[in-house]
């Protein structure tokens, strides 16, 4: 690979830009090739989003190029090989480049209500180095320069949020450059600070092709279910009459038998393809991305051939490294509806939704997220890029922004604003990552953030050790608390916080002791001084029964319990008041962003495995099964983002996709399959299965930096048999108490009722 610094080219943009909102440019070079080409290697970045074309074919795989980051302190640049686009060039022959550019998130309208467009400059610009090899092993470069010619490409719109509008009578093909009636005008050479930096996993791509499974033709549009949620795009085959326009609009979920809209917000989610009668050819958008299972096309002539119609799969390349299916299908299904909401919120970064007008990478939402990530998928050095990003933005505004990058927003927030289990990210993500993965460099890398936010909070907490003044998003969006206010469940939102200080001091000692930091010591002080305050103003000195919390809620007892808040003695009461309050609330759920992910550790640390299991098999609403009984292929945003007499919540915060509430898979992975990392990276393993509720079998892998860990069970009257294979020795711990050494393959079978 190029060195970076030795890149030749300038960004270029076009002379007569008119601004954003105004469709984007195709920048267009002609070159002639010094002979047979053995190699071709593309450096391309630009201001906004950029595809590349050799002779009018697409010369890669990836879209949204270069994705997104802190564009003020990272510029990203793809590198692509584009060999293949040169194979048939013939020594001395014509090769038209095309350079197609659009705003993208540099200057398109993005964020909230209506969004803002210029976020981070005016411009609209592409850079290229192209290194190309020749056979006899002479290089040749061609980069962007003032040399190059623009004109206004035929994507008239191009839209991140209300999506594209080709007009195939405005594509100038390569071989009409010289066509009298096409005026090409000049670019403008910018002068630019920013370095650029070349970050392969987080790249996106077309990663799944999803066909229809139900296509009905109604009265004055075609409506198509793909029977996924997901992030993407349709494709599709058709001969399009000149002038006429094929329309298609997404949707997450149907009212009435058509697509219902208003929870995109402005998102518009609109595609618009007009024919120039040239004959039968795929069609495709590049400029945008949609969150969806339905859409609605309204094809006047009947031009489109339905069979050929595709969902392209949008996301970051994170293979999918586990699995996991029981004899419960509503387990299973959530299994994959989180898998999904993965897959479509890891697109360039870790996003809340990918459907709305919103798509940002809030902190809290991976925080609570990252342990079920990192065990789905290969997605460490994808997300501790991003938190490369967290840190430039925390530099820059001095506090962690909610999401990062940071985007201007209407709310009741401001940057400055801190807040718990959002901000914690920047240590319980690392910390996280070295877990999964037993990799020091990432607690190395990302040391800066740990220390600073772990000095933020012993000076937030004062010196009574207590944080209690600022707002808090705290237990977001339990299914108690008001529509306009989810902050407002059933737990104090300062205890939330205060329970998160005392567990993200404590783990920033953990990592200053692993990485031998000699504030270790003090952070541990902290650390004890905010528990002690802690129990002082949250424990009820006027119960004669210990462990009662101020808030006597889901959330509080398991944060509580699972953040060593409380004596030994307490925790057990605790976790009695936990189980009874499921049980009272005929185990349905009671927590929100902070506490789905708690619960269920919670019961079964404290001896309530049964409650935990009644809770995850549940399906009326709220429950992890109820949205699966309403056809959900993704997680919600809501337990009940859809109501069950068939409604969408009226509520402005309304995703069905959002992966925070499926947290809860890093518990089945380790408690109802069994497998566990017994020391970081799995450097030691633990087989713990430990059956429940009305399953019968379980079945999955985990794949480990050793190697891949495979383990099945299976439950027939009283006898357990577990089957499984590991790639290093490891403990085996059943149910009744007996341990097994296992190495290899293994079988082996005991008796429960002895």
């Amino acid at each position: 690979m190029q060195d970076l610094t030795q890149l030749k080219g300038q960004w270029i943009s076009p002379t007569e830009d008119p601004g954003p909102e105004q469709g984007s440019w195709r920048l267009r070079r002609t070159v002639i090739t010094a002979g047979p080409v053995r190699q071709a290697t593309a450096y391309l970045s630009a201001h906004g989003i950029v595809d590349m074309y050799v002779n009018g074919v697409l010369a890669h795989e990836q879209t949204l190029l270069p994705g997104w980051m802190s564009y003020r302190h990272r510029m990203p640049i793809a590198c692509l090989d584009v060999t293949h686009s040169f194979a048939s060039v013939e020594a001395g022959s014509a090769v038209v480049l095309d350079l197609d550019v659009a705003d993208g998130w540099w200057r398109g309208r993005f964020g909230f209500d209506g969004g803002n467009v210029n976020l981070y400059g005016e411009d609209v610009a592409a850079f290229l180095h192209l290194d190309i090899e020749y056979a006899d092993g002479s290089h040749e470069v061609i980069s962007s320069d003032e040399s190059w010619k623009c004109i206004r490409s035929p994507r008239v719109r191009a839209e991140l949020y209300g999506g594209e509008h080709y007009d195939e009578r405005c594509d100038v093909l390569p071989s009409a450059q010289a066509d009298p009636g096409t005026v090409w005008k000049n670019v403008t050479a910018l002068s630019v600070s920013e370095e650029p930096v070349f970050v392969p996993w987080r790249e996106i791509t077309a990663m799944e092709t999803l066909e229809p499974q139900k296509i009905t033709r109604l009265d004055d549009v075609i409506l198509v279910d793909f029977g996924q949620n997901a992030a993407g795009r349709v494709s599709f085959e058709a001969d399009i009459p000149e002038g006429v326009t094929v329309t298609i609009r997404h949707a997450e979920v149907l009212q009435e038998g058509r697509i219902y809209t208003r929870t995109l917000r402005e998102a518009h989610s609109i595609d618009e393809f007009t024919g120039a009668g040239r004959g039968r050819r795929r069609y495709e958008p590049r400029f945008t991305v949609h969150g969806f299972r339905y859409i609605e096309i309204t094809d006047p002539e009947g031009s489109v051939d339905l069979t050929t119609l595709r969902l392209q799969v949008i996301r970051t390349p994170i293979n999918m490294t586990s699995s996991f299916e029981c004899s419960n299908p509503i387990l299973n299904q959530l299994h994959s509806n989180v898998q999904w909401s993965m897959r479509s919120n890891f697109v360039g970064l870790p996003t809340d939704c990918p459907q709305r007008d919103e798509r940002m990478g809030w902190t809290g939402d991976i925080q609570v997220f990252g342990p079920t990530a990192l065990t789905l998928g290969d997605c460490a050095d994808f997300l501790s890029d991003w938190l490369c990003d967290v840190e430039t933005e925390y530099r820059e505004f001095g506090v962690i922004p909610w999401y990062v990058p940071w985007v201007p927003a209407p709310f009741f927030w401001k940057v400055e604003d801190p807040a718990s289990v959002w901000d914690d990210v920047v240590i319980l993500l690392p910390w996280n990552l070295y877990q999964a993965t037993g990799d020091i460099s990432y607690l190395e890398r990302h040391w800066e953030l740990v220390w600073s936010w772990a000095r933020d909070l012993h000076e937030l907490a004062g010196a009574d050790g207590l944080w209690l003044e600022a707002f808090q998003l705290g237990d977001w969006l339990d299914p108690t608390a008001p529509a306009d206010a989810p902050q407002d469940g059933q737990t104090d939102p300062q205890l939330v916080a205060n329970a998160y200080v005392v567990r993200c001091l404590t783990r920033a000692a953990d990592i200053a002791e692993i990485l031998g930091k000699d504030v270790e010591k003090e952070i541990r002080e902290w650390a004890a001084a905010c528990r002690k305050a802690f129990r002082n103003r949250y424990l009820d000195q006027e119960s004669d029964t210990e462990g009662r919390l101020a808030s006597h809620s889901q959330t509080a007892y398991a944060l509580a319990i699972n953040t060593g808040l409380l004596e030994e003695e307490e925790k057990n009461q605790a976790g009695q008041y936990l189980a009874d309050l499921v049980a009272e609330n005929d185990y349905l759920i009671g927590t929100g962003f902070a506490g789905t992910p708690e619960i269920c550790d919670a019961l079964t640390e404290t001896g309530h495995l049964d409650a935990a299991y009644r809770l995850i098999e549940q399906t009326k609403c709220p429950s992890w099964g109820y949205p699966i009984t309403m056809g959900a292929t993704t997680v919600w945003e809501r337990w009940d983002s859809m109501l069950p007499d068939g409604t969408v919540n009226p509520g402005g915060m309304t995703s069905f996709n959002h992966y925070a509430l499926g947290a809860v898979i890093d518990w089945v992975y380790r408690t109802v399959l069994g497998i566990n990392a017994a020391r970081p990276g799995y450097e030691a393993i633990l087989l713990k299965p430990q059956p429940g509720g009305s399953l019968t079998r379980a079945s999955g892998h985990v794949t480990t930096p050793h190697g891949l860990v495979f383990l099945e069970w299976s439950l027939e009257e009283s006898v357990l048999r577990v089957t499984g294979e590991v790639p290093r020795e490891a403990e085996l711990l059943l149910p009744n108490g007996d341990t097994h050494t296992v190495s290899g393959t293994f079988d082996i079978s005991t008796n429960l009722s002895n």
